[in-house]
């Protein structure tokens, strides 16, 4: 009598094999708390910024988001500003 096949000896169907997880893309937004968050900078330091047209911003509905590269771009200006003695 052949030996009955059972769930362990079968292959695995194409549609349930294990995919790799995908990788996330980088967000190109960020509202303000994520944008204080990966800045290390407060949300009062980023609303400030805003308010003093130093950091640009996008306003959709009520939310404002910075985009990543004005994020960069304002933490880069820092870098030229020279302390006062």
């Amino acid at each position: 009598m052949p030996k009955s096949e059972t769930p362990i000896d079968r292959p695995e169907p194409e549609s349930r094999k294990r995919r790799s997880p995908r990788k996330k893309p980088a967000p190109i937004g960020y509202p303000v708390t994520d944008a204080a968050e990966a800045s290390g900078l407060s949300r009062t330091t980023l609303y400030l910024a805003m308010a003093n047209q130093e950091l640009d911003f996008i306003k959709y509905h009520s939310r404002r988001i910075i985009l990543h590269d004005d994020l960069v771009r304002f933490l880069k200006s820092f870098k030229n500003k020279k302390r006062a003695a």
